[in-house]
């Protein structure tokens, strides 16, 4: 039901000149401590679940909150923070010491507090205060024990009041309160998630401050969910329960500690989704833009239509007592698919349920024993695919002729696996796990291929069926040994989530046996391993043998300092449990003295015995070339390069590693790296993420589980960073070394991708772990990058490693397009268009929008449609035909077409609608065009193949701009105007009126005495613009509206009569019709001016640009109403034999991909 909201006012502005709140709250060091300071958070310490020891207040003020948790607690030490110089006072004598000063200024530890110390760290209202708080909570990490807690309260800037505060057009500073004057950052509960997200926490534990002024109000909105609020003048549809927590709540408090997990859900909504009309990208929005479209249905029907025998699936689905009421959701999902060459077994105890009993398409087996059945279905299924479902488990609709698709295409793919999320309590899609392609060592560590695994039949056979006893989950060991069999290439990734988890399960999976199947696959093979429980839960550390005594030689620089150079050479090396290893140092030009004393002053013949070789790096070299030129010249076996400062967690460790690099299959082996407080380096690198590459794990600790607990198992991913490698020598050679034109992380990617295209494969492995004292994120030099796009583009946009649903900027978040990552058809039989209109408004419905939703919905096109531009990555995973370019002129646009024309073969269109180059002086726009407009337009049309205008006249204007320019003229979209119908004689006189935006301003002053002669006769109707010096005289002003809402209010307008004036100039000269399609298809009747682009043989009256025959001109039409309706019959008549979008693709077509 409605409900009438009366907010409490923010602030009194009834102040006198010499009390406003920035003459008295901004000055915050020195003004006197107020009850501001005093405040004391006993909630906060009252929720604490635990009795803190070591404990810091940042923003402690007088201390209040500090001696409470000091009475609660008495063993706590409390430290304090505060920039209040009076306030800071006061609370050192509460507290056990103060700082006076901002927390990004002060070293801690001079005041007593190490790293790792605290167990508590209480940020009640202050982190808004903060320029860099995200700065501020990286640091605090490094200060927090391991199981320590940061506790924040925080305002919320989406609270209601202040929401409906903003819509009325307020924004009130005050002296306290969300919108204390002193506040610098703001957050909502999704931005705060995002915020403890990027700095490295996970959320322990939620509270919402909910204003105790509105419960009463909150408690009816939650009568009615999902329910609207509406505020006069805001309105908030289909709102939750969270939503309703987080409006009605001024703070929130959370309770956080070091770690990581998933920000799931963290989905922002297209920026202008207003006028886009709902193109969110939060998860449900993501499978939507994933949804198979009706032409791809088509174009695989026919594909499998041509085929003799269509492949076949075999889909066996379990249930237990507890499960059978799940199934009616698994067989839904298999009626909706869009493939109809399936078997459909189910397995469960008793009898069949009526339905299924009765039908003729489903086989009903009776068991207790579940397995035993499978694996016989298995044996006997004249199938080509067999798909094992538990009750519940749902597959989504273009599953199947994917599935079936791929292994018609790939003959050798005995195995695919997909995608999945989980259903959540109220059967919705929820928690998306993305995999990344085919990963050999991740699997046999983990069976992170999960659910959704379609097999092939012939291959089952090959290996002798499922074995349901001794080796753990059965098809976890089928899939290895089909592995083991067939290759690396027989294991495909559909990445796309194409199959739903149900959380209850029917079939019992023995994971703790998986280690025998793991021991299996290496007896076949012959390789001698041993297995150990791994740090993830269900994981394995396979541990190789180390086959002789190979040389491995360690390659670094010098460290910086010479208690890291002692580190280094005294432990790191000298203490190692592998003998056969010789260390070769680098020291840099810039070394210290002593560092150079300590390396250059030891005994030579000593240094050469222990295995330890200096060299001085000449200024002139990079360190890349040194490496180099040793490896080259060494006769070690195994080459491991270094970053200074590494110190191994076991003794152990190199031989470990030396094992793994023996390995013929690897190319690079790379060990964990984490920094002193045990944080990730990140030295496995994520192609296409965070620019070129970003570090997997980067600045999460070291015991977080990541991405379904990817950061604790070995795995291969594409790249991996200098600093801590090791490759055999002979492979390196083979593969050409580092590039060292490059800088190190980019001579990384170089060199790794070269062994990945020679067929070898990268192993980062968190079971053996270095320590770097001083540690750095691998970052790409911006000098690398275009090198590396030029050569590697394909592979960097879609690393395996990594999965191409996932976030380009957020490791492991969800897209920001998932236009670009949904899966398409493999063969591409339609042109694919990537369209960038240069606004929402008219010229970029007209002329970008609209054609291409036409020729979309007419199985015409493949593509998308979007206004913010692609970075070369995102542009190579979409493989587009063509890109349609409106309007391209800023520096921003154009240096984005300079990337499509220097990466990219595709064709580049531009399109304009407009004499930008000549806007006239009465314009609205004008001020808004820059002055060189004209070598801007010249510069963006050196850099497309095609320049496409809507009339001869701008053709006309432009030839001089572009050698090849195809004139498409406007038309206007049935699907948006064809079915309205304007109701005429409406009013109690004649309705005569006029359309139009801001820019028309010139074009209106040709009419305005006509509008003041005709005052008393007709009624006046105009939308979207009206003068003031005219606006006596208009019965009806309507405000504009968004585009897609323009027809329906156009023709809510009911006119008798439209007119189209227009102003003489060489601008107006060059523009289309537009006007007279938008009134014909209304059927109004028109009079426009007698000037250039109404002068189109269109059944309108022309007239000059004179008062009089304007007068003139109305009086006659609306004299005799039956002719004048007539004559609107006429003129739409004419729009719809003649100017219909949906009849003119071809021109379309033409001008976008025929060159």
């Amino acid at each position: 039901m409605p409900w009438s909201f009366s907010f409490r006012p923010f602030t009194s502005l009834s102040k006198t000149m010499t009390d406003y709140v920035w003459q008295t709250c901004l000055d915050v060091p020195d003004i006197d401590a107020t009850g501001y300071h005093e405040n004391v958070r006993s909630d906060l310490v009252e929720a604490l679940g635990r009795a803190p020891s070591r404990v810091l207040d940042i923003g402690c003020g007088a201390g209040g909150t500090g001696a409470y948790l000091k009475a609660k607690y008495p063993t706590a030490k409390v430290w304090g923070i505060e920039l209040n110089k009076a306030a800071a006072k006061i609370a050192a004598e509460r507290l056990d010491s103060v700082i006076s000063g901002k927390f990004e200024e002060i070293e801690l530890e001079a005041y007593g507090i190490e790293p790792g110390s605290l167990d508590l760290v209480i940020c009640a209202d202050v982190l808004e205060h903060m320029y860099n708080p995200w700065q501020v909570m990286v640091k605090l990490r490094h200060y927090l024990a391991a199981d320590g807690q940061v506790v924040i309260s925080i305002p919320n800037i989406r609270f209601l009041p202040l929401l409906d505060d903003l819509a009325h057009g307020y924004w009130r500073y005050a002296a306290n309160g969300i919108l204390d004057i002193t506040h610098l950052r703001f957050f909502t509960f999704q931005e705060l998630r995002r915020f403890l997200f990027e700095t490295g926490y996970r959320i322990l534990d939620v509270r919402y401050g909910l204003d105790p002024t509105l419960i009463g109000q909150l408690n009816q909105y939650k009568k009615t969910l999902p329910c609207t609020i509406d505020t006069g003048k805001m309105m908030l549809r289909d709102l939750s329960e969270q939503d309703l927590n987080e409006l009605f709540s001024g703070q929130f408090f959370v309770t956080a500690t070091p770690g990581s997990e998933p920000l799931t859900g963290y989905a922002p909504p297209k920026m202008g989704s207003f006028f886009w009309r709902g193109q969110h990208t939060d998860y449900l929005q993501f499978l939507q833009a994933h949804q198979m479209t009706v032409h791809e249905a088509r174009a695989f029907d026919r594909y499998f239509d041509a085929l003799d025998k269509p492949p076949v699936f075999e889909i066996v689905i379990v249930c237990s007592a507890q499960t059978l009421d799940q199934l009616a959701g698994t067989l839904g999902s298999i009626a909706r698919q869009l493939y109809a060459h399936h078997r459909l077994t189910l397995i469960g105890p008793g009898t069949a349920p009526a339905a299924i009993a009765a039908s003729a398409h489903m086989h009903w087996v009776s068991s207790d024993t579940p397995w035993a059945n499978v694996a016989q279905i298995f044996a006997d299924s004249p199938a080509d695919w067999l798909l094992l479902l538990e009750a519940g488990d749902q597959v989504v609709e273009h599953a199947l002729p994917y599935v079936a698709e791929l292994g018609l295409r790939r003959k050798d793919t005995a195995v695919v696996y997909v995608d999945e999320d989980q259903l959540d309590a109220a059967g919705k899609p929820d928690t998306a796990y993305f995999k990344p392609d085919f990963s050999p060592d991740y699997l046999l560590a983990f069976p992170y291929l999960g659910n959704g695994v379609f097999i092939r039949a012939d291959a089952v056979r090959q290996v002798g069926g499922l074995r349901i006893r001794g080796f753990g989950d059965p098809l976890y060991d089928l899939v290895l040994r089909i592995y083991a069999n067939c290759g690396e290439r027989s294991v495909e990734h559909l990445p796309d989530v194409l199959y739903r988890r149900h959380p209850r399960r029917s079939l019992p999976r023995d994971q703790e046996g998986d280690r025998h199947a793991v021991e299996d696959f290496f007896a076949r093979l012959k390789q001698p391993v041993t297995l150990s429980p791994g740090l993830l839960p269900g994981s394995r550390h396979i541990r190789h043998r180390l086959n002789g005594q190979p040389t491995v030689a360690l390659l670094c620089e010098a460290p910086a300092t010479l208690d890291a150079c002692r580190q280094l050479v005294e432990q790191t090396f000298l203490q190692r449990q592998y003998a056969h290893a010789k260390l070769l140092l680098f020291i840099s030009p810039e070394a210290a003295p002593e560092v150079l004393d300590y390396l250059t002053q030891a005994d030579a013949a000593e240094a050469e015995a222990a295995g330890i070789e200096v060299y001085r790096r000449p200024a002139e070299h990079s360190l890349l070339a040194l490496f180099d030129a040793a490896i080259r010249q060494t006769d070690a076996d195994i080459v491991l390069l270094l970053s200074p400062g590494m110190q191994p967690a076991t003794k152990d460790w190199l031989e470990q590693l030396a094992a793994l690099a023996q390995r013929p299959e690897l190319g690079a082996v790379a060990p964990r790296v984490v920094d002193a407080q045990g944080a990730l380096t990140g030295n496995a690198l994520i192609l296409g993420c965070g620019g070129l590459a970003t570090g997997f794990g980067q600045a999460r600790r070291f015991d977080d589980w990541g991405h379904f607990g990817r950061q604790l198992v070995a795995q291969n991913p594409s790249a991996l960073s200098l600093a801590a490698l090791a490759f055999r020598r002979q492979t390196y050679l083979e593969a050409g070394g580092l590039d060292a034109s490059l800088h190190p992380t980019a001579a990384a990617i170089d060199f790794c991708l070269r062994l990945k295209r020679a067929g070898l494969r990268m192993l980062w492995t968190p079971n053996i772990t270095l320590i770097e004292g001083r540690a750095s994120y691998p970052t790409v030099d911006p000098a690398d990058e275009q090198a590396l796009l030029k050569k590697w583009l394909p592979d960097i946009a879609q690393d395996p490693f990594y999965n191409r649903n996932l976030s380009r900027n957020l490791p492991f978040a969800l897209a920001e397009k998932p236009q670009v990552s949904r899966l398409r058809l493999p063969w591409k039989p339609l042109p694919r268009l990537l369209a960038f209109p240069a606004d929402l408004m008219g010229c970029g419905h007209y002329r970008v929008i609209e054609p291409f939703q036409a020729a979309m919905a007419a199985g015409r096109i493949d593509g998308y449609l979007g206004t913010d531009h692609y970075n070369p990555l995102d542009l190579s995973a979409f493989d587009a035909d063509t890109l349609l370019l409106q309007r391209q002129v800023t520096d921003d646009q154009l240096r984005h077409l300079e990337q499509y024309r220097k990466f990219f073969s595709l064709k580049l269109v531009y399109e304009l609608d407009d004499l930008i180059t000549n806007v006239p002086v009465r314009s609205f726009h004008r001020a808004h065009i820059p002055k060189d407009i004209a070598k801007r337009l010249r510069r963006g049309l050196e850099l497309c193949d095609r320049f496409i205008v809507s009339t001869e006249g701008l053709a006309e204007a432009y030839r001089a701009y572009a050698p090849e320019i195809r004139v498409v003229p406007n038309r206007i979209d049935a699907e948006k105007w064809a079915h309205l119908q304007p109701r005429r004689r409406a009013g109690r006189k004649p309705r005569v009126g006029w359309a139009g935006g801001l820019s028309h301003g010139g074009d209106l002053a040709e009419i305005a005495d006509v509008v003041r002669e005709l005052a008393n006769e007709v009624e006046w109707v105009f939308l979207g613009m009206c003068p003031d010096t005219i606006r006596p005289y208009v019965q009806e002003f309507h405000l504009g509206v968004p585009t897609p809402d323009y027809p329906a209010k156009l023709a809510a307008l009911n006119l008798d009569l439209a007119l189209a004036p227009i102003e003489h100039n060489d601008f107006n000269l060059c523009k289309s019709n537009l006007k007279l399609l938008e009134y014909g298809i209304l059927g109004y009747p028109v009079i426009a001016s007698d000037f250039g682009p109404y002068r189109c043989g269109f059944p309108v009256t022309l007239v000059k640009n004179r008062t009089r025959d304007w007068v003139a001109a109305i009086r006659e039409h609306l004299a005799d109403p039956d002719a004048l309706a007539a004559r609107g019959d006429a003129l739409r008549e004419h729009v719809r034999q003649h100017w219909l979008l949906q009849d003119h693709l071809d021109e379309w077509m033409e001008a976008w991909f025929r060159f």
